[in-house]
């Protein structure tokens, strides 16, 4: 929400929802394909669903940095 609200521009009132979901991200190395989810925020803010990637808020911490 902090990250939300720093935003230039950003109107509280205007905010509809937020969610935690996945996206999802093809991924080719060598001769292999396959698909990995990424945690990512998404908010509803006038009527649009948008998304904040984690390395905008500050990333992950999962123990392999």
């Amino acid at each position: 929400m902090e990250y939300l609200l720093g935003l230039e521009g950003f109107e509280p009132e205007l905010l509809e929802n937020v969610k935690l979901g996945y996206k999802m991200m093809l991924v080719k190395e060598a001769q292999t394909t396959f698909i990995r989810l990424e945690p990512s925020w998404y908010y509803r803010y006038e009527g649009t669903w948008k998304s904040i990637s984690l390395d905008e808020t500050g990333g992950m911490n999962n123990g392999l940095e």
